[in-house]
């Protein structure tokens, strides 16, 4: 547990702390895919890894502000806003 292969290559990469204080690392791949995963401090495992399918072009990542909080904009032939909101 921890490690994963990505077998597409990534357009960009955005870590911050809007994972409830933790380190969250958003990537936007080349496919459309989105993928989010959790980082821990300790140990550098990766958990809760989430991906979804956002578009058929690369995924390009923007840092925004909602609601007084930080999340990322992900823009495909879709868009994907993801943030931390009561614990998820």
């Amino acid at each position: 547990m921890g490690r994963f292969r990505i077998s597409f290559p990534f357009k960009q990469l955005i870590c911050s702390e809007f994972c409830h204080g933790a380190p969250c690392c958003v990537l936007g791949l080349q496919n459309g895919v989105l993928l989010r995963t959790v980082l821990d401090q300790v140990t550098g495992d990766l958990s809760d890894t989430r991906t979804r399918y956002i578009g058929s072009r690369p995924v390009k990542l923007f840092r925004v502000s909602m609601q007084g909080g930080e999340a990322v904009l992900a823009m495909s032939s879709r868009t994907w806003i993801t943030y931390y909101h009561q614990n998820r």
